[in-house]
């Protein structure tokens, strides 16, 4: 694991990149957490992320390599946005950035922007 102070661990960048995460969204949450306060910087996302993975990757057992990779990026999406809104008010931040997606989400072209399959905005 090489930590560089304003980014995302290595071995983290690889998963979102392997799950075919888009580099707009990396950018995206890359620009929000560095406004975040210490507990809530890179190391607290890099950790959710591979945390995220352990659980989906157990929860997938039974289902095809695709679904698997379908829940896998979904789950890392959540992770990797899980945050992004703390800086701006800490007590409302889940409410605030998952404002923000939901918003992002609703024109097709956002999630071509963000690579994403329209059936994956839908929650």
């Amino acid at each position: 694991m090489s930590k560089a102070i304003n980014n995302f661990d290595e071995d983290v960048l690889g998963i979102l990149k392997s799950l075919k995460i888009g580099d707009r969204l990396i950018s995206f949450a890359r620009v929000n957490i560095t406004r975040n306060d210490v507990a809530h910087h890179f190391d607290h996302v890099d950790s959710v992320i591979r945390q995220s993975q352990v659980i989906a990757g157990h929860a997938c057992l039974e289902l095809t390599p695709a679904e698997q990779f379908r829940i896998k990026r979904i789950v890392a999406m959540g992770a990797l946005l899980h945050d992004v809104a703390c800086h701006v008010d800490r007590d409302r931040h889940h409410e605030i950035g998952a404002g923000w997606i939901k918003s992002l989400m609703k024109w097709k072209s956002h999630l071509k922007f963000y690579k994403l399959d329209a059936s994956e905005a839908e929650a």
